[in-house]
């Protein structure tokens, strides 16, 4: 699941590339541009940063503790007699 999700984040960091390269030629601010570069930046870094925990969280666990049953519903109740 985290692989997946640093694929999708790859994903949205090409297409805030895009954004980004497209904001230059629509000669759009600065500070606009930076923000776009920086999002790219920070997106990939999470990316990498998943693909680094996410075999963690992929290794084998231990099988789940085995719980005793619940326990028998009681008897059911006799309704009273019917008049």
């Amino acid at each position: 699941m985290l692989l997946q999700l640093a694929e999708q984040l790859r994903n949205a960091a090409e297409i805030l590339e895009w954004a980004r390269n497209h904001a230059h030629w629509r000669q759009l601010p600065t500070p606009a541009r930076e923000w776009l570069r920086t999002a790219t930046d920070t997106t990939r870094q999470l990316a990498d940063g998943l693909d680094e925990v996410g075999p963690a969280f992929t290794a084998p666990q231990c099988p789940p503790a085995v719980l005793p049953p619940p326990p028998a519903p009681a008897s059911p109740h006799t309704a009273p007699a019917r008049r």
